[in-house]
């Protein structure tokens, strides 16, 4: 893909080219898009930042979401047992209570 870009970029004589993927980018594709001015973006985690960044109202806040949804117990979809909050420093969500055991 990134041969794609390179090439791209060489036609339509462009500044720099993006490559954008689901998934971590190898040593050597990170070297060889330095080398030709390309960006590899990883779609998870970059892009989103990126859109935030330029749309920073477009993302409900975690609260505003949580608070639309309905009440009562939740319960998971693949095993049924009951849904609990879990909460990291940077965030808060629901899991089945058996996780990581879901479905065994």
């Amino acid at each position: 893909m990134a041969f794609d870009v390179l090439a791209a970029i060489a036609h339509y004589g462009a500044a720099e080219g993006w490559v954008n993927a689901n998934r971590e980018y190898t040593d050597e594709a990170y070297a060889l898009a330095k080398s030709n001015r390309i960006s590899l973006i990883n779609r998870a985690a970059q892009l989103i930042e990126m859109i935030l960044k330029l749309n920073p109202g477009s993302a409900p806040s975690a609260n505003t979401v949580q608070q639309a949804m309905p009440t009562g117990e939740k319960t998971c979809l693949k095993c049924g047992s009951k849904m609990v909050l879990r909460k990291i420093p940077k965030a808060s969500f629901m899991v089945a209570a058996h996780f990581p055991n879901v479905g065994s």
